[in-house]
């Protein structure tokens, strides 16, 4: 699982983990900030989801993440059938390119390698900057009918 702030994205081993009360309390309360946007990619079809139920948040918070594939689906108008992939979110909206090559890599297996570790990090924080460019594309909307 990763968690990314502006600066700073935070790599969290569920499969080590997974019995850890200690984490599942912090994520609780990471998903509960009133401060925090909690976004998310594909959540609920994620591994994540699919494979940490023993973690209570997220049978608890799961609902109030903010789902960018399903925000831009309904913000662009493309049918429910049609899943979007990330990279080409990140090609389309933001002219970037976005390596998926450790996407079917075995991430199951420890440690982790390093390329493993920045593609987790770079589809995390990719997110603020394509949630970011929305919203402020909204607002200037919502500035002109004023």
């Amino acid at each position: 699982m990763q968690i990314s702030g502006k600066e700073t994205v935070f790599l969290i081993d569920t499969v080590a983990l997974k019995t850890s009360k200690a984490l599942d309390d912090m994520l609780s309360k990471v998903f509960t900030n009133p401060k925090a946007t909690i976004i998310g990619f594909g959540f609920h079809s994620d591994e994540l989801t699919n494979k940490n139920h023993h973690l209570q948040f997220i049978n608890k918070y799961m609902d109030d993440v903010l789902d960018a594939q399903e925000y831009i689906s309904k913000m662009f108008d493309i049918d429910e059938e049609t899943t979007l992939p990330l990279w080409k979110v990140v090609d389309v909206l933001l002219n970037k390119k976005l390596c998926k090559a450790e996407q079917v890599s075995n991430w199951e297996r420890r440690p982790l390698r390093e390329s493993q570790m920045h593609y987790a990090a770079a589809d995390a924080h990719i997110l603020i900057e394509i949630i970011e460019l929305l919203w402020s594309n909204e607002m200037n909307k919502l500035s002109s009918l004023e």
